[in-house]
């Protein structure tokens, strides 16, 4: 019965969603022709999309605002070196809101940009992490990431606001389980913090 219901409940939902097709690289570079900018230095993103800087000159940072207006407050900030040995470094956003950031070396020059982070219109899309699956998804009792023990797992809602962090139950140097018998039925995002990069995946709970 409860099979049954899980698969009549995927096919409906996958009949009346229309997701994106895909998610949008958007570049960044800093440093153009040995200039103290980014450029662009404001642009509009959709959840889910990533945001790639590109190192072009010069030695240079993308750095996260801290404080009131910076970035959304469930937001997971950043500090990433962009020079001749890391010369890119991607971010994919979690949370709707603006993103304010600079290079820490060059903000007194006005190295500063922004971008905002917007739901798409039609059901969220969000770009998935190479190698990361969720299974099953649909879960109804639990579900597996296939990450490490070292990864952080946050629970956040279709919109990216943060609803718990997320507690492994058992594991190995491959696989984390996780219980979703306390967890209301629903469409989720889980933000995976893992090797010094984010992503994020969706989760879909059935009760």
């Amino acid at each position: 019965m409860r099979k049954a219901f899980l698969l009549v409940a995927t096919f409906i939902i996958g009949m009346m969603a229309i997701p994106r097709a895909s998610a949008t690289i958007h570049v960044i570079e800093a440093g153009p022709n040995q200039t103290f900018v980014f450029t662009p230095d404001s642009l509009t993103a959709e959840l889910g999309d990533t945001i790639k800087w590109v190192w072009k000159a010069a030695t240079h940072t993308t750095t996260s605002d801290a404080g009131v207006g910076g970035i959304p407050a469930a937001a997971v900030p950043w500090d990433a070196p962009l020079n001749a040995t890391d010369s890119t470094f991607m971010y994919v956003p979690a949370v709707v809101g603006e993103y304010n950031y600079h290079c820490t070396f060059h903000v007194s020059m006005g190295m500063v940009g922004k971008f905002v982070v917007i739901a798409p219109t039609s059901v969220i899309n969000v770009a998935s992490a190479p190698g990361i699956k969720v299974v099953p998804n649909p879960a109804y009792d639990e579900f597996s990431l296939t990450i490490g023990p070292d990864a952080s797992v946050d629970l956040l809602d279709i919109t990216g606001k943060l609803i718990r962090h997320l507690q492994a139950v058992s594991g190995s140097s491959t696989g984390q389980h996780y219980r979703t018998d306390n967890i209301s039925g629903g469409m989720y995002l889980l933000r995976i913090k893992t090797g010094g990069s984010v992503f994020t995946e969706k989760l879909q709970v059935i009760k």
